[in-house]
């Protein structure tokens, strides 16, 4: 199975570990209840009579044998216990299971004891077929990220659903939206300019400004008219119009005679 480019590859199980950490908890379980079977020895088996004066004592000893084969994984170089601590812990539970059920009088110590003696053996059986792979623990699930919408999934194989009152993403997400004009902080609106907005489905355009007119120039002399002023370039006075020779008058054309009109215009007649 391939998986596209950029997409999270999912993280492979370690079953063996897990299960090496499963059967090593289990023989401690059994180590520990052991223990406490042994300390339930104290307590009243019969009326007035624990298990070690009524010549019981051998159920904790055997318990306690069963627990310390169990041990074996807490050493430095851990070592298998194997099938013995099941075999011994079960068979001291099915004696005392009879004894306890076929005797006169039992107190409160019995049952307690019977308690702890068989979920040592449940922990012994239960290490052991873990450790031979009888009984295997359920494979712990990969890490997933949170997938965002729009992205490929690759334990479904698929993209996921937006869920819903949320937008997909995407490339073109955010398109087609209407859009309104926010100005920005400090930044005055200028008057005359309406807002733009975006209806959905058309994307805004830049909005071209229109040039400003150019003043009209008048000149000095009487009918005359001048075209609009062109940008002023470095070295050019205002007006787009070249310096002035020295004895030319003010509006003078270069070329032209002093008192001579313009072509296409004649002087009025005096009086």
């Amino acid at each position: 199975m391939t998986f596209p480019p950029g997409g999270p590859a999912p993280t492979p199980a370690k079953p063996a570990a897990a299960t090496q950490e499963l059967d090593k908890l289990l023989h401690m379980a059994a180590a520990g209840l052991s223990v406490l079977v042994l300390v339930a020895g104290f307590f009243a088996f019969a009326p007035s009579v624990s298990s070690y004066a009524a010549g019981l004592g051998w159920i904790p000893a055997l318990y306690l044998l069963a627990g310390g084969l169990s041990a074996q994984v807490l050493l430095p170089k851990p070592v298998k216990p194997g099938i013995l601590p099941g075999l011994v812990a079960v068979a001291v539970t099915l004696p005392l299971l009879f004894t306890v059920f076929t005797a006169g009088a039992t107190a409160w110590g019995a049952y307690v004891l019977l308690i702890l003696g068989v979920l040592t053996a449940v922990a012994a059986v239960g290490g052991y077929l873990v450790e031979a792979g009888l009984v295997s623990p359920p494979a712990p699930k990969p890490y997933q990220p949170p997938q965002q919408p729009g992205q490929w999934s690759p334990q479904t194989g698929g993209f996921p659903q937006p869920q819903p009152g949320q937008q997909p993403g995407g490339p073109f997400a955010g398109f087609g939206q209407p859009t309104q004009a926010v100005p920005q902080p400090g930044q005055q609106g200028q008057p005359g300019q309406p807002t733009q907005v975006v209806q959905p489905g058309q994307f805004g355009a830049p909005q071209q400004q229109a040039p400003a007119p150019q003043p009209t120039q008048f000149m000095s002399h009487p009918g005359q008219f001048s075209a609009p002023m062109p940008p002023s370039t470095p070295g050019t006075p205002p007006g787009g119009q070249p310096g002035q020779q020295p004895g030319q008058q003010p509006g003078q054309q270069p070329g032209q005679q002093p008192g001579t009109p313009p072509s296409g215009f004649t002087t009025p007649p005096q009086g």
